[in-house]
C-alpha cells in the first residue's frame, strides 16, 4: 500500500493558511492588498475587538460576479498571471491565489461583491458555502471575517492580547497607506477611527497623519536615478529617531517590503548624524524592471530579492547623503511654555517619543554649487565665552549657539581618521622612546600572529616579556597620544577578528577620534574655540559627533525673548 497520499482540499486550505494567515494582520493585509489591485479608491477596515472577532474591508473596486466569486475560493485561481512569462513581470500585490481560500479555510466568511450591474454573496465557514444569492449592494468588493482561527485552536491560541493585534494592524495599514498616497483609507477599531487619508497624493500629510507632526518639520524630498533605477526619498530630519527600524518604509515597485541590505543601505545614508542604536524615519520609493525582481520569495510577498542590489543599494545610499549635505542641520531649541512643560508622572514617558520633542532645524538648505562657500554650513559665529566648562558660546543675528567642545573636537578628528583610514599607508614615524604597552594574552597572540601585516600599514610593536608589547613606530596619520590610539586599534582589531583596516575604518575612526579629543571640564581660550570653529566649517558633517550626537544647537532671539516675556 502506497504511504504517499494526495491531501485534501480542506487539509490543503489548512496548510497555506497557516503559511499566509498567521494572525489578524496578516488578513487585513491580504484583502486589501486584493483591494487595490481592484483598482479601489477608497478602502475601509472595520474591526470588531482589534479584528479578534471581525474584519471587514469594503472597497469601491472593479468587483466581481457570482462565477468570479466562487472562483475566489479555489487555491491558485487568481486574475493576475496568466502564464510563466507574467511570474516574472508582477505588477500586482497580490498574485498567488493562496489568501481568500486560505482565509476562508479558518474564519467565518462573507463575501459581497458587485461589478457594476448585479451584486451576490456567498457566506463560507471553514471553506464550506452555507448560502449564497443575490443582493443590493454598491460596485466594489465587501469581504467580512469573523471568528478568526475558531477551528484551529492550537493557532488561535497564539494571537497576542488585542492590543498587539490591534499595533500590528495598525502598522499594516500604515505602510499600506503610504504605498498608495493616491487611495483613500479609513482604519476603525470598535467604530473609532485610527488612521484616515485623503487619497490626494500629499505624502507628508500622509507621514504626518501616521507618524506626528513633528515628523514632517522640514522633511526633505529628494529623488536619484542610476541605469535606470528611480529612487525617491521623504526624510525625516536627523534627530527625528527611532529605536526600531521599523519607522523605515521600502516601497519597491509600489510594494512594501523587507530586504536587509536595502534597509541597510537606507540607515547607511543617514550616517553618524543619528545616535548609534537610533534609526532613521524615511520613506524610500523605489522603481525598476520588474524583471529584476523576486517577489515569489515568501508566501506572504513581504520579502523580495533584487538582482541588481549593489547597484540600488548604493544610489539610496548616496542620494541620501547628498540631501543630508546639502541642508543646514543645527537643531533649534524651542521654549514650552509654562502650563506644556508639566508632566503626567502616572504616564510612561519612552524616550523614542521625547528625544526630540522640543528640536527642529533652521530652515535653510542648499545648492551643491553654494556649498562650496563652506560658512554656509555652519553661519558666521561671534565666540562670547564658555558655559560649565564644557559648551562654547557663540552668537549671531540669529541667537545663541551652543557648541559641545568635545563632540565638535571628535567630529573633526574623526573625518581626519576616516580619511586616512580609507587608504592606510605603510608609511610610519619611529618613536623616540619605545612605548610599553600592557595587553590581555590573546591580544599579544592576535598581534604576533599578524605582525607582519601590521608593519604594512606602518605598527611596529615588539615582544616585552609577559603581556606586554613594545611600540616602536606608528604610521604618521597618528593624530595624539599614540599609545591611547594604539591600545585602541589593538582592542578593535582583535574584537573584530580581522587585520583587514578598511573593513573596520568606521568602527576604529570612532574609538580613536574620542582619544585625545578635547574633554569636557577643560577651559577652552578664545582662539582655541574659534580655531575649533574653523576646523568643524570644514568637515563633511559638522552638524552631529560620530555617534550622532549634535554638535551645536541653537536658541533663537525670538525664543529667548519670550523667556524674558518681551514678546508673548
Amino acid at each position: 500500500m502506497s504511504r504517499i497520499i494526495q491531501l485534501d482540499e480542506h487539509l490543503s486550505n489548512l496548510i497555506a493558511a497557516g503559511e499566509v494567515v498567521e494572525r489578524v494582520s496578516s488578513v487585513v493585509k491580504e484583502l486589501v492588498e486584493n483591494s487595490l489591485d481592484a483598482k479601489s479608491t477608497n478602502i475601509s477596515i472595520e474591526l470588531v475587538d482589534s479584528g479578534i472577532r471581525e474584519i471587514k474591508v469594503i472597497d469601491d473596486g472593479m468587483g466581481m460576479d457570482k462565477e468570479d466569486i466562487h472562483l475566489s475560493f479555489l487555491r491558485h485561481a487568481t486574475s493576475k498571471i496568466k502564464n510563466q512569462y507574467d511570474l516574472f513581470r508582477i505588477n500586482t500585490l497580490g498574485f498567488r491565489g493562496e489568501a481568500i481560500p486560505s482565509i476562508a479555510s479558518v474564519s467565518d466568511l462573507v463575501i459581497k461583491s458587485n461589478p457594476g450591474d448585479i451584486g451576490y454573496y456567498v457566506h463560507l465557514r471553514a471553506n464550506k458555502i452555507l448560502d449564497e444569492g443575490i443582493i443590493s449592494l454598491n460596485k466594489g468588493t465587501e469581504i467580512t471575517v469573523s471568528n478568526l482561527f475558531f477551528n484551529t485552536p492550537a493557532r488561535l491560541k497564539y494571537l497576542k492580547n488585542e492590543n498587539v493585534e490591534l499595533a500590528n494592524v495598525c502598522e499594516v495599514v500604515d505602510k499600506l497607506a503610504i504605498s498608495n498616497p493616491n487611495v483613500r483609507f479609513k482604519l476603525t477599531n470598535n467604530k473609532k477611527v485610527l488612521l484616515q487619508t485623503n487619497g490626494n497624493n500629499d505624502m507628508k500629510s500622509i507621514i504626518g497623519n501616521i507618524y506626528g507632526v513633528e515628523s514632517i518639520k522640514n522633511m526633505i524630498e529628494v529623488t536619484g536615478e542610476k541605469n535606470g533605477i528611480k529612487v525617491k526619498c521623504f526624510l525625516a530630519q536627523p534627530t527625528v529617531n527611532k529605536s526600531r527600524k521599523s519607522a523605515i518604509t521600502l516601497i519597491v515597485n509600489g510594494r512594501d517590503v523587507k530586504n536587509y541590505g536595502i534597509m541597510n543601505s537606507i540607515i547607511e545614508g543617514y550616517d553618524t548624524y543619528i545616535p548609534v542604536g537610533r534609526y532613521p524615519l524615511a520613506v524610500v520609493f523605489v522603481n525598476l524592471d520588474p524583471l529584476l525582481i523576486d517577489v515569489n520569495v515568501h508566501p506572504t510577498k513581504k520579502e523580495i530579492r533584487v538582482s541588481s542590489e549593489d547597484l540600488v543599494k548604493g544610489l539610496i545610499t548616496k542620494t541620501i547623503k547628498d540631501a543630508l549635505y546639502k541642508s543646514r542641520l543645527i537643531p533649534e531649541i524651542k521654549i514650552k511654555k509654562e502650563e506644556e512643560m508639566f508632566i503626567n508622572s502616572e504616564k510612561e514617558i519612552k524616550y523614542e517619543d521625547k528625544i526630540t520633542e522640543n528640536l527642529s532645524y533652521e530652515k535653510q538648505s542648499f545648492l551643491e554649487e553654494e556649498i562650496d562657500t563652506l560658512e554656509k554650513r555652519i553661519p558666521y559665529m561671534e565666540y562670547i565665552g564658555q558655559y560649565a566648562g564644557t559648551y562654547l558660546l557663540f552668537q549671531n543675528e540669529n541667537g545663541l549657539y551652543l557648541m559641545d567642545q568635545h563632540a565638535a573636537a571628535e567630529r573633526i578628528r574623526y573625518e581626519k581618521y576616516i580619511e586616512a583610514l580609507s587608504n592606510p599607508t605603510k608609511v610610519s614615524q619611529d618613536l623616540l622612546v619605545p612605548a610599553i604597552i600592557e595587553v590581555t594574552k590573546n591580544e599579544k597572540i592576535f598581534i604576533q600572529k599578524n605582525n607582519e601585516e601590521l608593519k604594512n600599514i606602518g605598527l611596529v610593536l615588539e615582544d616585552a616579556g609577559d603581556n606586554n608589547l613594545y611600540l616602536r613606530s606608528v604610521p604618521v596619520w597618528f593624530i595624539g597620544n599614540s599609545i591611547e590610539i594604539t591600545e585602541e586599534m589593538i582592542k578593535c582589531i582583535v574584537e573584530s577578528n580581522t587585520i583587514d583596516i578598511k573593513s573596520i575604518r568606521d568602527e576604529l575612526a570612532k574609538r580613536i577620534s574620542c582619544k585625545g579629543a578635547i574633554k569636557a571640564n577643560r577651559n577652552v581660550e578664545a582662539t582655541e574655540a574659534n580655531d575649533l570653529l574653523k576646523q568643524l566649517s570644514e568637515c563633511k558633517n559638522p552638524f552631529t559627533c560620530p555617534h550622532g550626537r549634535p554638535v551645536i544647537i541653537n536658541i533663537s532671539q525670538n525664543e529667548i525673548e519670550k523667556l524674558f516675556l518681551r514678546i508673548m
